[in-house]
């Protein structure tokens, strides 16, 4: 192969191959199921798509499934293979690599006519099809084949190769179990059978399916109580404060609603740009309840009445939202420039009744300038479990999320709102790095804070330039 390096002399030469001696032909091809890898697999299918096949299937799985043209090149790869004595153990790997080819490349055209050959082996030999698809197809792509044969047999396996197999992409098993939320059943019974490692992967499994009643309330009221804190680590925890630039830690504190210990807040403002911050920023503890105002001055936290608050080093203290204010403070009126927006911040309220969300619906942004607030706003791209789903632009506040649909024209540099819907961050399924909200049920937007609204709400019109 080293002189294909290009793909005319690539060409050349897998024409060549398909013109000469057949055994040649063979040869080439056992030795590139030899070698194995991705690549290896894709340049078999490349060198025979330049063969030229006609005729027509005339098999009972060809009349069924139809004959694509590029069933011709699997049925050529086949009889090759059974030419040169290439037993199935050896050529399958071939066929598996097909769903995790190229888009572009010849294999990848292979997947309709693979699954119909997996298929039919399959039915004749479930285990084996199983054992060869855990054992090459590393990304698990050809399982939806098995779970259409026999979705329970199928599904049985999958979950016993998360729970208890090893040099496992466990990601990629667990992304194909989502959407069978009726596996949560068996899980919890057998959590009460398993050692603590298990459990810790039940629980993973479980935290999928977080949107049923019934796996938050197993979750609630037993893996929080579990003994193991192995398991218990697996459920999401708060995320541990991070020191970052001066205003925008104040700014995401106030956001997200964080709270420190006046302990915490001392030894945060030894630093002098933290200080600096602090000194034009209002803040807020709570007393019987209600949200008092605080100021800090020359290390010293003031009521607003200049005079030192009474606070203990276990008091908690948060940066202060507009939105939490008081009905009878007058800061709102203060004219000082701050080093973020605080006092003059656009503030959302939540509608009582009636469209919420007229005012962004069909709202039209730049693709470049929309991409630039996304990234900067902290904003992440859901997951999609299919193609019909909409995208989604999702950002999370404190206990909160919002979901922005949106819709990327491939023909248009514009971006178009198509609508929001609001989560209890708790509901959003987390797998790896991705978020999914296709099987989340949204909130009413009355049932958030006013804070969580009002900044969840800022954040969607700043996306679309409407801040």
């Amino acid at each position: 192969m080293e002189n294909a390096e290009n793909a005319g002399a690539f060409e050349d030469y897998a024409r060549s191959l398909i013109a000469g001696d057949r055994k040649a032909l063979i040869a080439v091809i056992g030795e590139e199921i030899s070698r194995g890898g991705q690549d290896d697999c894709e340049r078999i299918a490349a060198i025979l798509s330049y063969a030229t096949l006609g005729g027509n299937g005339g098999d009972y799985y060809s009349a069924r499934y139809g004959n694509s043209f590029d069933k011709r090149y699997v049925d050529l790869f086949l009889q090759l293979c059974k030419e040169g004595g290439i037993r199935e153990n050896e050529y399958i790997k071939v066929l598996l690599a097909a769903g995790s080819a190229d888009r572009s490349s010849a294999l990848y055209r292979w997947n309709g006519a693979v699954d119909v050959y997996l298929t039919r082996r399959a039915g004749e030999d479930f285990d084996t099809i199983a054992d060869y698809i855990e054992k090459y197809d590393r990304k698990y792509t050809k399982y939806g084949v098995l779970i259409r044969i026999d979705s329970n047999r199928a599904l049985e396996r999958l979950v016993s190769v998360v729970l208890y197999g090893k040099n496992v992409d466990k990601t990629a098993i667990r992304d194909i179990l989502m959407d069978h939320v009726w596996l949560a059943e068996p899980l919890m019974a057998l959590y009460h059978r398993s050692n603590a490692r298990e459990r810790a992967a039940i629980v993973r499994l479980l935290l999928l399916y977080v949107n049923d009643l019934s796996v938050k309330a197993f979750i609630e009221e037993t893996v929080v109580n579990d003994k193991s804190k192995t398991v218990r680590d697996v459920l999401p925890r708060k995320k541990k404060t991070v020191k970052r630039a001066a205003a925008p830690f104040f700014e995401k504190s106030m956001a997200d609603g964080d709270m420190y210990t006046l302990l915490e807040w001392k030894e945060l403002l030894k630093s002098a740009d933290y200080a600096a911050v602090a000194d034009r920023t209002f803040f807020f503890t709570r007393e019987d309840g209600e949200i008092k105002v605080l100021v800090y001055n020359d290390g010293v936290f003031l009521d607003m009445t200049d005079t030192p608050a009474p606070l203990k080093e276990s008091d908690f203290i948060g940066v202060l939202h507009p939105a939490d204010l008081p009905k009878d403070s007058d800061i709102l009126s203060f004219k000082i420039a701050q080093p973020f927006k605080q006092i003059q911040r656009r503030i959302f309220t939540s509608p009582r009744s009636g469209r919420a969300f007229d005012a962004l619906t069909g709202a039209l942004t730049d693709r470049a300038a929309f991409d630039a607030r996304f990234k900067q706003l902290g904003f992440l791209l859901g997951g999609k479990r299919s193609a019909s789903e909409k995208d989604v632009a999702l950002k999370f506040v404190g206990k909160s999320a919002i979901g922005v649909e949106c819709d990327f024209s491939e023909s248009s540099d514009t971006v178009s709102c198509v609508g929001l819907k609001y989560y209890r961050a708790s509901d959003v399924v987390k797998l790896n790095r991705t978020y999914f909200v296709a099987q989340s049920v949204g909130v009413s937007s009355s049932s958030l804070g006013k804070r969580e609204y009002s900044e969840l709400t800022l954040a969607a019109y700043t996306l679309f330039g409407r801040e």
